[in-house]
């Protein structure tokens, strides 16, 4: 159990030092701007597997982590 609960510290570390204390607001302007960008070109995109593998497992943790909570508390 006490090796359990260092793990889920280690994560929550992480995940806590990982935040960006801006907001949404500027992800959704750089949104935006996407956007125009692509509007502007007719490139073919390049899907970024490393950006979306992340996004996946960062999905995955955060249910472990609600379920985890859920759990114990």
């Amino acid at each position: 159990m006490f090796s359990s609960i260092i793990v889920v510290v280690m994560f929550l570390f992480v995940r806590c030092t990982k935040i960006d204390l801006t907001g949404r607001t500027s992800f959704q302007n750089k949104k935006k701007n996407q956007k125009r960008q692509r509007a502007k070109s007719d490139v073919i995109l390049k899907l970024n597997y490393g950006f979306i593998l992340g996004l996946v497992v960062m999905r995955f943790f955060k249910r472990m982590e609600r379920k985890l909570l859920r759990t114990f508390i």
